[in-house]
């Protein structure tokens, strides 16, 4: 059941819809199209979110195309949602530019997207949209990367793409983090790190995160040398820098040792 407030705010926004405001337009078009503050009604969200978009709304635009992909009281229709996808898109709606990216990347139904088949347009609105923050983008373009589609293999490149999706909890990114580590690809191999990752992945429902845990943990209990020395260091620090830390620190506690026995002496 609808809140006083939803109701109310709906009726405010409708008043400034009805006078041409796309934000307004767009809130109207949500609302039916969730139930809140009115009576959810999907053709009546496809009418608003039609007026918002040809206002300029690209999150009206988004809407828009995902209603003409799946169907949503209109007929499926590819063709159009591709032009609303790329309206929101050129505007720099994420979402938009990461759905481009991956009807542009789409190898499974050719028959319904051979036609945008192309990966060099897959990288450049998935990179479009990873600079904004997208972690779904961050993550493709991380594959992009580690793959070489549309762009030269770069697995630092992939990696560090990866990290940035993962640290936004895209269990995806988490898991290829995990990965890298397990197998030092780029960095050095880390048990702790890898297992670190997967373990945040399969907290998130991912499956083969948890079948890499399973794995890892069934070869450390057969071999505990496995588990490497770096998991007791600070993240990032190398062996001989933890050596040089060391020997800092008996350096130092030698000098406070002759202090002190100086200090007795007088």
């Amino acid at each position: 059941m609808a809140s006083l407030e939803d109701i109310q705010k709906f009726k405010r926004c409708l008043e400034a819809a009805e006078q041409g405001d796309s934000e307004a337009q767009f809130y109207i078009a949500f609302a039916y199209d969730s139930g809140v503050g009115v009576q959810e009604d999907k053709d009546e969200a496809f009418r608003w979110y039609m007026k918002a978009a040809s206002n300029g709304d690209d999150k009206a635009q988004l809407m828009i195309g995902v209603f003409y992909e799946k169907g949503i009281v209109v007929k499926p229709n590819i063709e159009e949602a591709f032009k609303w996808y790329l309206k929101s898109a050129e505007q720099g709606n994420t979402t938009a530019q990461n759905q481009l990216g991956t009807w542009y990347f789409n190898k499974e139904n050719l028959n319904l997207f051979s036609k945008w088949w192309n990966n060099n347009q897959a990288f450049k609105w998935f990179s479009k949209a990873a600079e904004q923050g997208n972690p779904n983008s961050q993550t493709n373009l991380g594959y992009c990367y580690f793959e070489g589609c549309g762009t030269k293999k770069d697995c630092a490149a992939a990696l560090e793409w990866y990290l940035k999706a993962a640290e936004q909890n895209n269990p995806i990114a988490q898991f290829q983090v995990g990965c890298f580590y397990e197998n030092g690809i780029t960095v050095q191999e880390n048990t702790a790190q890898a297992l670190k990752w997967y373990r945040k992945a399969a907290a998130q429902g991912f499956k083969h995160a948890q079948e890499r845990i399973n794995a890892m943990s069934r070869r450390i209990d057969s071999n505990p040398k496995t588990v490497n020395s770096e998991s007791k260091q600070p993240d990032g620090m190398s062996d001989l820098e933890a050596l040089i830390m060391f020997l800092g620190i008996v350096l130092l506690l030698s000098i406070l040792v002759c202090i002190i026995a100086a200090t007795m002496g007088k």
